[in-house]
């Protein structure tokens, strides 16, 4: 709502959101689809690892593409709708299918808290204070979803009389088996860490889209934090909470609340065109197969 009030308030300095460069939509465009891509191999890979079996692309593709278009709905809707279609099609268990969203956003934190460490260890984009609170943060959040990832590894196990003391012991059956599988340990790290690269490039040209010449060290920063807020999905698709906060960060930045609110604009107009262009097809297909 406070969004709401300051674009209505600033209409005339956001007018120029639409005087973009078509070369670089286009190359936006390309790297949001290699973006989704990379998510439909992903599903592909951990609906195999679930089912011990092997999976179409295709499918993965509409179950991807179905559900993230439905998580534009209230209560992050695309991700119940992709569990309960794994479950129906491919009988997919839901604690399967929690512990391996789990498991790739821990993965996604990981890669981007490190990464973005190592960004600020050289990047004189913050005040020293605002550098060290940034860095100690993000070593913080490296180390702890490091040592979470790791549990796989230990053999304790909790009580099953209690419902979380059962899917805590299943979270660390699944990553054990992730532990034991090299193939299924290596192939959605290297794909999740070139997701996180592709996404701060996204944010990058975005930036550029508005004449802000930042380096990819602060796309990564950007990226970053935007993921994690993602979790908190209180509005459909985190909508306002990503643009407030990338703002939030372009101020901290000196670059001005505005930039950070149309790059963040930018983002969202590209990121819909892709998903209503893959989304709408897979639901229709869905539909038509009688799948839903």
């Amino acid at each position: 709502m406070l969004l709401y009030f300051y674009i209505i308030d600033h209409k005339e300095s956001l007018s120029n959101l639409f005087e973009i460069s078509l070369k670089k939509s286009v190359i936006i465009l390309s790297i949001l689809i290699l973006v989704n891509l990379i998510q439909v191999f992903l599903t592909k890979i951990f609906i195999e690892f679930l089912i011990d079996d092997k999976a179409k692309f295709s499918e993965a593709f509409i179950f991807n593409n179905s559900s993230t278009l439905l998580n534009y709905l209230p209560f992050s809707f695309g991700t119940i709708f992709k569990a309960h279609i794994l479950k129906k099609i491919k009988n997919v268990d839901y604690m399967g299918f929690i512990s391996v969203s789990i498991f790739d956003l821990l993965l996604s934190f990981f890669f981007g808290s490190i990464l973005s460490f190592l960004s600020l260890i050289n990047l004189d984009l913050f005040t020293f204070n605002q550098n060290f609170i940034y860095t100690l943060f993000f070593g913080t959040i490296s180390i702890i979803t490091g040592l979470l990832i790791y549990l796989g590894r230990i053999s304790y196990r909790f009580n099953e009389k209690k419902i979380i003391g059962k899917f805590f012991n299943y979270y660390l059956e699944i990553f054990d088996k992730f532990d034991n599988n090299s193939k299924m340990m290596i192939y959605p790290a290297i794909l999740i860490f070139c997701r996180t690269i592709l996404i701060a490039y996204i944010y990058y040209f975005c930036f550029q889209l508005k004449s802000i010449d930042i380096n990819i060290s602060a796309a990564i920063i950007v990226s970053t934090i935007t993921s994690m807020l993602m979790i908190v999905n209180i509005t459909p698709a985190a909508l306002g909470i990503r643009e407030g906060m990338i703002g939030f960060i372009a101020v901290v930045s000196g670059f001005g609340f505005n930039v950070g609110l149309v790059a963040s604009a930018l983002y969202r107009a590209y990121q819909i065109i892709v998903h209503l262009s893959f989304g709408l097809p897979s639901l229709f297909y869905m539909k038509y197969k009688r799948m839903l």
